[in-house]
């Protein structure tokens, strides 16, 4: 139950799955050039694209973080998170005005005439 010579992998296998993965690799390439190359966009416009992608991956990511923080809050006094989202072209946006902690948040259930200004802040933003 030895290895035999067959297990291993000769220098021509390698070499012949190098060149494979090698033509792939450079196929790949070629197609990220063409889809630049169609579209009539200038660097600047390009960059902008991804700045603004990167701007938005990062909005999402915090209201992702921002939100599992809020749902595993227990203390009642603990201070909650703003909940941020993204808007086009803004950027990413917090609300101005946010419970300060889960008490606050739950009396929004019944909400005095200040907590009914906040829900209808929160249906606007």
């Amino acid at each position: 139950m030895g290895l035999k010579y067959t297990d291993f992998s000769t220098y021509g296998h390698s070499t012949t799955v190098r060149d494979v993965q090698g033509k792939a690799i450079k196929r790949e390439f070629a197609m990220v050039d063409n889809h630049f190359e169609s579209h009539d966009c200038t660097t600047s416009c390009t960059s902008a694209k991804i700045k603004d992608q990167i701007a938005e991956c990062s909005a999402v990511m915090k209201n992702i973080n921002d939100v599992l923080y809020n749902s595993i809050v227990r203390n009642p006094i603990r201070p909650l998170h703003p909940v941020p989202i993204y808007r086009p072209g803004r950027g990413m946006v917090m609300p101005d005005r946010f419970p300060a902690n889960p008490k606050a948040f739950i009396r929004l259930l019944c909400p005095s005439e200040r907590g009914r200004e906040m829900l209808q802040y929160f249906v606007s933003f």
